[in-house]
């Protein structure tokens, strides 16, 4: 497409210059003045109007979403402007006659007035444009208003055309492209101007202590990025050795990742929240995931000195007090793809621009030039380099400096320390011994024995210092590889040695998740960890978790070629093992617990109720009522809405463990955090739901319960393997 529009403006160019000369050569420089002078300021108006000031506005007046600096950008949208004139400028040159180029400079002076009037003035209140549909007969009252504005502006003056007098149609066409230039430089001033909200400080990840553990207590993670359990098993095939300092290490062959690629994997791991796709942001993703974790401030509290080693674009909302080696800062963010955020951001201003009535046909995502923002980590963990493969880790230097160092040093007395790793992400350049490959590059298997070689002198060296048998170890995989064999990344490796408990290397083939690392670690550190639910050692081969994973198009578009071009990540229910591909089922939150309901009917959960037929993803039922599992989604079709805000109720009158945390997501947003306990079941829990959730009479409701447990945690003489949260008897929506 690119190659067309090139090919076009250059012809357009070489005709108006063959053009030019020739009305030169028979009639002298008066012509092409005269028409210079009637067209460079609406043209000029025009090509800024659309080049740069709608384009340049959108990122100031979203500058929290977009992140970049207008100084990033602001040189690509100047030269589209330029080329927008240069292009509109040659064909004016190349129809110059006194009745159709006036009609011409007309034309452009009035579209860019009716551009203005429709993007600042008259546009309708619209949704979020997170790519759901857009019933657009809600809009035809804008759409009949637009019309005639756009008529008005446009139309209108060409048929009045041969009523004006030449000399008039010039005038008014310059003091329309002033008044239209003018307001928008204005307004573009006054947005620079204006103070942006206040950004929480952002945190970069240093150097200090990296090579430091305590003497009392550690809590060791190795990610080994894209680190599946099956290509784990083929390096130890290939390389038995790496599981010589793995006694006393547990295998979880069968764990879900819970996210892929890195940027939903890491997050997953180190919150226990999975990014849920639908609805939501990633950026909106992160500041919840972050904001609900509470693990940390426990370790700190405790006496832990908490140190991450990883990339910081999956880390949000990090107090510098609790994670010890965090250093504030601004963050710098730079477009990633700037070809595609170009065309993203010219699609948005279109959209906003033209007519009620042409936007149907727009699909808009923001999601589309969000993701296009990537983020610079100079001066701080550095260890990220650049190159044509995109952005990896450097084992080989973090090897080499903990040589150097002479290994760990012990200076405190309890420490947490994650340690990212390249792991078995290409590009593949580290040999068996962790050392850069001789030949420059080497294999999955042999590096991902390299990495091991690393972990391994590493576990050689905590065995030395005595500090081993008080560790808890953990060596996983932020996800797990890709392909037609493997699947969309889902099946992560996971190893766990346990502080003072000592066994043979084994292999669990339990279904675990990476949710329950939360409660895992919390028991390593000695807290209760019944509020994260159930820890790796709870789940056996006869449990029935809901483990879902979040996948990106790239990973799961082979699977499902049927998919919608528009949707990028998509959440997924996995089934009980990990690497059965045929148990992959995509989440459609359309048709999950979906009802035609009528505001204000209660429904009863009660087994062949007039609602059960229809709610029955993971919800339990008895006679009594309905158990709710990890996650509840809603979905309700409304009948009788009057665009207010609504109440959704629901009486829970039995809570397995003391309580249970429930947190509300409303079109991907969280609304509220509620606590279900012991003491208030009975009792009626009312959320306060705003009209703005609710779009097209549809309300998708999430309900999730981080410390769903199995009932047999609680009373060891059951064999209740599901996992369960809260009993729910009533619920309704209200006004």
């Amino acid at each position: 497409m690119l190659r067309y529009i090139v090919s076009c403006f250059f012809a357009i160019m070489i005709a108006a210059a063959i053009r030019s000369i020739c009305i030169y050569k028979r009639v002298g420089y008066g012509v092409l003045k005269k028409v210079s002078g009637r067209v460079i300021l609406p043209v000029l108006t025009f090509s800024l109007s659309v080049g740069f000031f709608l384009p340049a506005n959108l990122i100031i007046s979203n500058s929290a979403d977009f992140l970049v600096n207008l100084g990033d950008i602001a040189w690509v949208l100047l030269a589209i402007s330029a080329v927008l004139f240069l292009t509109l400028f040659c064909i004016s040159v190349l129809i110059s006659n006194d009745a159709i180029d006036l009609r011409w400079v007309l034309l452009i002076a009035s579209v860019s007035l009716a551009l203005y009037v429709q993007s600042a003035w008259i546009n309708p209140k619209l949704p979020e444009l997170t790519g759901r549909m857009i019933d657009w007969s809600e809009y035809v009252p804008n759409m009949v208003m637009d019309g005639t504005v756009w008529f008005v502006i446009i139309l209108l003056p060409q048929l009045l055309f041969k009523k004006l007098e030449s000399a008039n149609i010039g005038k008014i066409c310059n003091y329309v492209a002033l008044c239209v230039g003018g307001v928008q430089l204005a307004v573009f001033i006054i947005l620079l101007a204006i103070p942006k909200d206040t950004v929480l400080p952002e945190v970069n990840f240093s150097y200090d202590g990296e090579y430091t553990l305590g003497d009392q207590k550690n809590i060791v993670i190795f990610v080994l990025d894209s680190l599946g359990a099956d290509n784990y098993s083929d390096a130890v095939r290939d390389y038995p050795e790496i599981t010589e300092e793995l006694d006393d290490f547990t295998f979880f062959s069968n764990e879900v990742a819970g996210g892929s690629y890195t940027d939903l994997g890491i997050p997953a791991l180190m919150t226990g929240v999975e990014y849920p796709a639908s609805g939501m942001n990633y950026f909106d993703y992160l500041d919840d995931a972050w904001s609900t974790v509470d693990i940390y401030d426990r370790l700190s509290a405790d006496g832990y000195d908490i140190r991450f080693y990883t990339d910081n674009r999956y880390v949000k909302n990090v107090n510098t007090s609790v994670v010890n080696n965090a250093i504030e800062g601004d963050k710098h963010y730079y477009i990633g793809e700037i070809k595609r955020f170009v065309r993203e951001l010219c699609k948005l201003s279109a959209f906003y621009a033209l007519p009620t009535s042409v936007k149907k046909y727009f699909y808009i995502n923001t999601t589309d030039i969000t993701d296009c923002i990537e983020a610079d980590h100079a001066d701080t963990v550095t260890d990220i380099s650049m190159d044509e493969e995109g952005i990896f880790f450097d084992d080989a230097r973090f090897y080499e400096k903990y040589q150097e160092c002479g290994g760990f040093s012990i200076d405190y007395s309890k420490t947490f320390r994650l340690y990212h790793m390249i792991g078995s992400h290409a590009p593949f350049i580290l040999d068996k011994n962790g050392k850069p490959a001789a030949e420059g590059t080497s294999s999955d298997s042999i590096q991902t024995a390299g990495c091991f070689h690393i972990v391994g002198d590493m576990i050689r060296d905590m065995k030395a210092k005595g500090v081993y048998e008080n560790s808890t170890i953990i060596i996983t995989g932020d996800h797990g590889q890709g392909g037609v064999e493997h699947g969309i990344q889902q099946n992560s490796c996971l190893l766990i040695k346990q502080a003072g408990v000592s066994h043979e290397y084994r292999e669990d083939k339990s279904p675990v998740h990476v949710r329950n690392l939360m409660a895992t670690i919390a028991d390593e550190a000695g807290f209760d960890y019944m509020p994260y639910g159930p820890r790796v050692w709870d789940i056996d081969v006869s449990s029935d978790p809901e483990r879902l994973h979040t996948a990106r198009r790239a990973s799961i578009g082979q699977f499902f070629p049927d998919m919608p071009e528009d949707i990028h990540s998509v959440r997924c229910e996995i089934g009980i093992d990990a690497l059965d591909l045929d148990s992959i089922v995509p989440l459609e939150e359309s048709e999950r617990n979906a009802i035609e309901y009528t505001i204000g009917d209660v429904i009863e959960l009660k087994e062949k109720s007039e609602y059960a037929d229809s709610l029955n993803e993971r919800l339990y039922y008895d006679e009594e009522g309905a158990t709710a599992s990890n996650e509840l989604y809603l979905f309700f079709k409304l009948r009788g809405y009057n665009n207010k805000d609504l109440r959704f109720n629901f009486i829970c009158d039995k809570v397995y463990n003391d309580n249970q945390c429930v947190r509300i997501y409303a079109e991907g947003e969280r609304i509220a955090t509620l606590t279900c306990s012991t003491e208030n079941t009975g009792s009626t829990c009312t959320v306060l739901i705003p009209g703005e959730y609710i779009n097209d009479d549809i309300l998708p409701l999430r309900l999730v319960f981080p410390g769903a447990i199995e009932p047999r945690m609680l009373d060891e003489s059951s064999d209740d393997a599901r996992i369960l949260s809260v009993h729910i008897n009533k619920m309704w929506l209200s006004e």
